[in-house]
């Protein structure tokens, strides 16, 4: 295996070039895919298919950066990308989490941060010149300053990013926590996240807060540790470093001790800049090809078995629609045709039900968004008002004592101790209100939207289900083989809201069992949503906020310092409360809209299929002049189309288990 090819270096085959192979193949099944139900009339299903194709010839894997002030964070971004392109320095400098992507020409765009937004994000882009992009990106004197951009995004020919890599420069940690809130935004969705760790002083308290707080939210095995500097530490203490920093990160967080890896990233800048040979002591070259062959393998799997799955869902509801095609081709073309100008006025009554339902459930998710809003704001201010008790009832093992020489240093420590144990106390007030209460608010609404549209949608079914038999001149339509209002009900509602398209799945296995796939996803939202009151995030409103200095002038240090911390955090949550509520409602909005979207999808797509087939099978008949078994054996070609679609994506997914 070879490494990413990064800087002007290399054109050897690698994991990349077979990775992207696979791809294109998919988008070429897609594509074929896309002309043969374009050419069976079938537009829904042509739709879906570009999508696919569009989908899989896009994707990308991103890779964030993140670590400490001074780790070596922005250094590691430019060894990998060959060159100096982010500011990087002793003094803290990104403040601007910057996504370093492939362009034939450098171009720059920034966002503007906007806290009212879900992803904390003003997505109107605003160009700005290459030359004058880091002084948008550093973060002068105090990292706690309002931030004005949140986002750059920087356009690069480099080699790394050709292959299907966007390389994420973060801010430091515990960084302002609107920047944060971006932050998390790229952590939830980065197919690997790498965390740059200085060897002079490696798993700091405050990278470990980060760590727990991120890792608890996140999963674990996308995490690559760098420890970055090891040239910097005395020969014969560098291995005993290593198995030491090691071992503490399998301890902590489970993460196996070949993901923690030394690097010198100064020497892999230089080195790629200059030419230089001595490239593979730096280390980054062994980190970059376990980089590639964890993106290519376990975080490719998700990018290549979803689209090709979903080729053959989608080859197979179209072999559907051929059989529908073929049973119409018996029919008298005159009756047919007939049938059909008399079942315009259903179809158009059944379009307007469709809407109907439609609004049905905008209405209901908007009221929903407005119950997870006021529960949240009651959450955060409960928690306001626990914030004397939870501080006093923190175990430190730091004092304050008497010596008036180091009273600031005691109090910050003592500051730091009750600051941290008052944030863990507030996730987890958080996390039991998210398990408990908002578990049982979500599953009341959505059990009520599936009784609500319940009825509506099986009357949909049945109509429509009777207007398609009556194409083929039967008019009864056999009852006993629709599942029951409350099976329908539950199974569109939950299948739809937790795996789109599988409505079949709720009705096999009920609307409780569906509706616990989406509360971990649900978790994540709102933990992210709520990264503004962790233990990194309050230390940094306390000693934003002057608390040492406010205990120092009161005196009584003792007496003073933990109802100070406690009146400051719930000053805090009790200010952030609307905002934060507005997020979380949002974000679980955001979720549940999949309900709608969904909903409006399939019922446009039921009636579509109905009318594509009819005109479909009169075209073939009556403009054509052709006799129905020479339109049948022509369907019979394409349904032999369709069944080598259905194999060649097979054979991708057969490829991508045995490893060929």
């Amino acid at each position: 295996m070879t490494a990413i090819s990064t800087g002007t270096g290399g054109t050897d085959r690698s994991d990349f070039d077979q990775f992207r192979r696979l791809q294109q193949e998919l988008t070429e099944i897609a594509d074929d895919l896309t002309g043969v139900v374009s050419a069976l009339g079938q537009n829904h299903l042509a739709k879906s298919a570009r999508e696919v194709s569009a989908k899989v010839a896009n994707d990308r894997f991103t890779v964030l950066v993140v670590g400490e002030f001074n780790a070596g964070k922005s250094t590691v971004v430019n060894a990998m990308l060959g060159r100096k392109v982010l500011p990087a320095s002793i003094k803290p400098t990104t403040a601007v989490l910057t996504v370093v992507r492939w362009g034939e020409q450098p171009t720059a765009t920034l966002y503007a941060a906007d806290r009212a937004s879900l992803d904390g994000l003003d997505r109107t882009p605003v160009p700005v010149p290459v030359d004058s992009l880091e002084k948008h990106l550093v973060i002068g004197d105090r990292s706690d300053a309002e931030p004005g951009w949140g986002l750059a995004e920087l356009l690069w020919p480099l080699p790394v990013c050709r292959n299907g890599v966007d390389v994420v420069d973060s801010p430091g940690l515990n960084d302002h926590p609107d920047r944060e809130v971006i932050t998390m935004d790229f952590l939830g969705r980065a197919d690997a996240v790498v965390f740059v760790l200085s060897a002079l002083q490696a798993l700091k308290n405050s990278e470990r807060s980060f760590a727990d707080e991120y890792l608890r939210l996140f999963r674990h095995d996308n995490f690559f540790f760098l420890v970055n500097r090891m040239n910097q530490v005395d020969e014969d203490e560098a291995g005993p470093l290593l198995r030491d920093i090691r071992d503490q990160v399998r301890g902590n967080w489970d993460i196996r001790p070949e993901r923690v890896l030394p690097v010198n990233a100064l020497a892999a800048l230089k080195s790629r800049q200059n030419g230089d040979p001595t490239l593979a002591a730096s280390g980054l070259p062994e980190f970059e090809r376990d980089l590639e062959r964890f993106l290519t393998t376990e975080r490719g799997r998700l990018k290549v078995v979803p689209p090709a799955l979903e080729i053959q869902r989608l080859t197979a509801e179209a072999r559907g629609g051929i059989e529908d095609t073929a049973a119409l081709l018996d029919v008298d073309v005159e009756k047919l045709s007939t049938e059909y100008e008399r079942q315009r006025g259903p179809l158009e009554s059944l379009g307007r039900d469709h809407q109907i339902i439609v609004r049905t459930i905008d209405n209901h998710l908007a009221e929903t968004r407005v119950l997870v809003e006021e529960s949240a704001r009651a959450c955060l201010n409960r928690a306001a008002a626990q914030c004397a008790t939870w501080a006093a009832e923190v175990e430190r093992q730091n004092k304050v004592g008497f010596n008036v020489f180091k009273a600031r240093q005691n109090l910050t420590a003592v500051v730091e101790e009750i600051g941290t144990g008052l944030g863990e106390r507030v996730q987890r007030h958080v996390a039991d209100w998210e398990k408990e209460e908002l578990t049982a608010l979500l599953t009341a609404r959505t059990t009520d939207l599936a009784e609500t549209v319940g009825d509506d949608l099986t009357s949909f079914v049945q109509d429509l289900r009777g207007i398609r038999l009556s194409f083929r001149g039967k008019t009864d339509v056999p009852m006993e083989k629709l599942p029951s209002p409350g099976e329908r009900s539950a199974a569109l509602a939950a299948g739809l809201l937790l795996d789109p398209g599988s409505a079949l799945v709720g009705a096999q296995f009920g609307f409780k069992e569906m509706l616990k796939g989406v509360l971990p996803q649900l978790a994540l939202a709102i933990g992210v949503a709520f990264v503004g009151f962790g233990p990194g995030a309050l230390l940094l409103t306390l000693f934003g906020s002057g608390v040492i200095r406010t205990v120092i002038k009161k005196g009584k240090f003792d007496a003073q310092l933990v109802t100070t911390v406690a009146d400051t955090t719930a000053e805090r949550l009790r200010a952030d409360a609307p905002a934060a509520a507005r997020r979380i409602a949002g974000k679980t909005f955001q979720h549940l809209s999949t309900i709608r979207e969904k909903t409006d999808e399939r019922l446009a797509a039921e009636l579509a299929k109905v009318a594509e087939s009819v005109q479909f099978a009169l075209r073939q008949r009556d403009e054509n002049r052709r006799d129905a078994e020479t339109a049948k054996r022509e369907l019979g070609e394409r349904r032999n189309d369709l069944n080598s679609i259905d194999q060649r994506a097979a054979a991708v997914l057969q490829r991508w288990v045995s490893g060929d």
